[in-house]
Order: structure tokens, then C-alpha cells, then sequence
């Protein structure tokens, strides 16, 4: 189990932005409900760890990227 975190779906929001992403995109790409997507991003559930990997893939980043993203908002 990984947390519920709002600066990990703050993060996750930001790139999706960034490339014009929506959440059924996401959901789509990771077999994930358009509910469980809306409840990560909005930091309101736990994200499991092939989750997390499904979601890296599906935004094609490394798995560390989203963690070290989060810690440079907190860091600001």
C-alpha cells in the first residue's frame, strides 16, 4: 500500500495537464474505474503499488518521477 496524497495527485494532475491528459484516458490505459482514478488524484484513496507502476506507465514516467516531484512542491 502506498498513502492517500494529495501532493501525489496534485503531481499526477500537473503532468496530465501538461500533455492534455484526461482521467478516462488514465482510466483506460491503467483498467481502472473512472472513480478509483477521480479518488487517487484527489488524494481521497490509497493508491496500491501496481497502481502506482500502472500509472507511471500509462503517463510514460519512471517510477521515481512522481516521488521526486512530490518532494520538490513540499521543498518549495
Amino acid at each position: 500500500d502506498y498513502y492517500a496524497s494529495r501532493g501525489l495527485g496534485d503531481v499526477y494532475k500537473r503532468q496530465m495537464d501538461a500533455r492534455g491528459i484526461k482521467q478516462t484516458f488514465l482510466a483506460d490505459k491503467t483498467n481502472m474505474g473512472l472513480t478509483t482514478i477521480n479518488a487517487i488524484l484527489n488524494g481521497n484513496r490509497k493508491i496500491e503499488a501496481n497502481e502506482y507502476y500502472d500509472i507511471c506507465k500509462a503517463l510514460d514516467k519512471p517510477l521515481d518521477f512522481f516521488f521526486q516531484e512530490e518532494k520538490q512542491t513540499h521543498v518549495r
